[in-house]
Parts: structure tokens; C-alpha cells; sequence
């Protein structure tokens, strides 16, 4: 993962998930004093998995909050895999990360 300060007030995280070809990038827009930040929008990745199955994954509820040099990440979101015999399944999701600055 990668984290850039984009201009005044914006910052942008790419990302690569395992198994997709193409790197992920979502902006956050921070606020004010709290130096916290909200994906505005939903952010969808499509992956073909190693057994042959695809899924996409949305983040419908994207945030970042940075605290010195402290970035925390939650989001919510839904996903959906269509397995290689054509059968599916779909959930929800809820997690997040912290990572420090190096």
C-alpha cells in the first residue's frame, strides 16, 4: 500500500490486492482539525481467485483517520463469488487496518 498527500486536504491510498492484475486507489478527503478523512462513494474491485471463481468486493462505507504518524482504515461493505461451476454466494463484510508511517 501506498499512501500520497494528492493537494490541499486530499490524500490517495493504492493499494494491490492479492490475485489482481491492476493496482486499487481510493481518494479520502480529510476534515478539518480531526485530520480524519471519508471516502466518498462505493469502491469495487473484481478478482479472479486461484480456483477459478470471481469476486467483487465493495467498500460502501470507506473512512481513514490519521493521528500523527498513525493511519487507521475501516470500511463496510458486500461481496459476491461466482465459483467456477457457476454456483454464488454473497455477504457482507466489516474490517479495517492501522499502519504507521517508516
Amino acid at each position: 500500500m501506498t499512501i500520497t498527500d494528492e493537494d490541499e486536504g486530499t490524500i490517495r491510498m493504492a493499494f494491490a490486492i492479492r490475485d489482481l492484475p491492476r493496482v486499487e486507489q481510493v481518494l479520502f478527503r480529510l476534515n478539518g482539525d480531526l485530520r480524519s478523512g471519508t471516502a466518498s462513494g462505493t469502491y469495487c474491485f473484481v478478482a479472479q481467485q486461484m480456483d477459478g471463481s470471481t469476486r467483487t468486493t465493495c467498500c460502501e462505507q470507506c473512512t481513514a483517520t490519521l493521528d500523527g504518524q498513525t493511519l487507521t482504515q475501516r470500511q463496510v461493505g458486500r461481496f459476491h463469488t461466482v465459483a467456477a461451476d457457476d454456483t454464488s454466494y454473497a455477504g457482507t463484510y466489516v474490517g479495517g487496518w492501522t499502519g504507521s508511517r517508516r
